[in-house]
């Protein structure tokens, strides 16, 4: 529930500075490897494997599966 709370608030955030997308979604990765940090050792590593790719990688992906 706090995650959620602190990911939309991120987001909102962002969105009223009118900040590119990439800047979106980085500021929401890194918001999310924030939350894994939090976490007691043993749960950081299935965390941080559970956070989205950078934004270059996202788009290179994402590309190829629109060709």
């Amino acid at each position: 529930m706090m995650i959620n709370v602190r990911l939309m608030s991120c987001c909102l955030f962002l969105s009223l500075f009118g900040c590119s997308s990439a800047a979106m979604y980085e500021g929401v990765r890194q918001g999310q490897m924030n939350e894994c940090r939090q976490l007691p050792a043993a749960q950081q590593q299935k965390c941080f494997d559970r956070t989205p790719d950078e934004y270059q990688t996202y788009q290179r992906q994402r590309n190829e599966l629109s060709k």
